[in-house]
């Protein structure tokens, strides 16, 4: 009971003075139980949002609630840099551009249309135009939803034998990477948890392979796609029944945790030597091991190691040896490499190498870059100490070169050479 009245005293204190911050931070000093200081924090950093995490966590104070209550501390606490992107695509000089992909009818046509569109404007590129922090928007309702299903599919014959660390970090998570937040668990939960034959519902692996099937056979890649930014909305994938691998894998990953089943979103920045990115599913199995979930026709993907440089995973957790969270959030960094929280997962998967640049590097981080699509894209970075900058855990393609990026520039120039890279680069 004692408990239960400080943490309500706490975020009346914190929900109804705008100058209680003081006293509320004081009284979090004590050696008692009470809300966790880093959850503290991101409800300061906020500002009229504050309402609704205080109301997630007012939701869960009973004591029957304290896994819920743990889960929303884990939401909160992992708040600060998540948050949503709006692009929009622009010619050269500018000019905004709308593309639809359902307004194209067959895929030939799609080729015509995109190099056309090139051609006649002189090249066409993503920029990103809004971004919008979890922490300042975010709803209670949503984190109340996602908390009480996510801790239900806890409860699934197939999901009772992963522990509560692995629940936090590969079921619960309402977002995977800078898509737009939506309420997907439940109508994914409806969708699926039927589907589910009888006979494989005490195997985690034999439903992370169903759902992947089905998936795989109800839902197609489509090159329509591979030109939008932004991941689709789960109902958009159902009602076009195609998207590119990023589409395909988003909806696969959040499938399988509305189902209880960690898993996680891995991509490939850039192929080297061959063109655009890549995305994967990997889920947890019984041994504890990441196993991969592959797209159809791909089974055979992670054999080609001379196209694949880097494997990352996206993750919620702030990973402090990252890019992101280590350098300045005004810095501009390259696609991939400084925009969110991700592991390096290359070794995991292939074999992998240091690659070392010695020399001069005009910036103190250096890029490691692949040819891909026309163009060098960087797939790495390295902190440049005493001329040398170490790039660790390649699985280190036939033909890459090394770059830094000026500063208030977005074209990287490579070292040693003054050949410029035309490399587009958002912060």
């Amino acid at each position: 009971m004692f408990r239960y009245r400080r943490h309500y005293k706490t975020l009346l204190l914190l929900l109804f003075s705008a100058g209680s911050i003081i006293i509320f931070h004081s009284c979090l000093k004590s050696d008692k139980p009470g809300i966790p200081q880093e959850v503290v924090e991101v409800i300061q950093q906020t500002g009229f949002n504050r309402i609704e995490l205080t109301k997630t966590i007012g939701n869960y104070l009973r004591p029957e609630d304290s896994l819920k209550l743990k889960a929303a501390y884990f939401l909160i606490s992992n708040m600060p840099r998540q948050y949503s992107i709006d692009f929009s695509l622009k010619d050269s000089l500018g000019n905004e551009i709308s593309y639809n992909p359902q307004t194209i009818s067959t895929e030939d046509e799609f080729i015509s249309y995109w190099q056309n569109l090139e051609d006649q404007l002189g090249g066409v590129s993503f920029e990103a135009e809004k971004f919008t922090l979890d922490r300042d928007t975010i709803e209670a309702e949503t984190l109340i939803e996602t908390i009480n299903l996510a801790i239900e599919s806890r409860s699934y014959p197939w999901s009772q034998n992963y522990s509560f660390d692995d629940f936090l970090i590969g079921v619960l998570p309402y977002r995977i990477g800078n898509e737009h937040i939506e309420q997907w668990r439940p109508f994914l939960k409806d969708w699926f948890l039927p589907l589910l034959p009888e006979k494989i519902k005490h195997d985690p692996r034999e439903v992370a392979h169903w759902v992947n099937n089905y998936i795989n056979d109800n839902f197609r890649f489509d090159i329509r796609y591979i030109k939008k930014s932004e991941v689709q909305p789960i109902r958009s994938m159902f009602a076009a029944k195609a998207g590119n691998y990023q589409d395909l894998s988003y909806l696969k990953v959040n499938a399988l945790r509305s189902l209880g089943i960690p898993s996680y979103l891995n991509y490939i920045p850039y192929f080297a030597d061959s063109t655009y990115s890549y995305y994967f599913v990997s889920f947890l199995n019984t041994e504890h091991k990441y196993e991969v979930l592959p797209h159809k026709g791909h089974e055979l993907l992670l054999e080609q190691t001379k196209r694949i440089p880097k494997i990352y995973r996206r993750t919620i957790l702030e990973m402090k040896t990252g890019l992101f969270a280590q350098k300045n959030i005004e810095k501009t960094t390259p696609p991939f490499l400084g925009h969110y929280h991700y592991e390096d997962v290359t070794s995991m998967y292939l074999g992998v190498e240091n690659i070392t640049f010695n020399g001069e590097c005009y910036d103190s981080l250096v890029y490691l870059t692949v040819f891909n699509d026309k163009k060098w894209r960087a797939i790495d970075w390295a902190i440049c100490k005493n001329d040398q900058a170490i790039f660790q855990s390649v699985s280190k393609p036939d033909n890459y070169r090394f770059a830094f990026l000026p500063d208030s520039s977005k074209t990287l120039q490579f070292l040693i050479e003054d050949t410029p890279l035309q490399l587009p680069v958002t912060k």
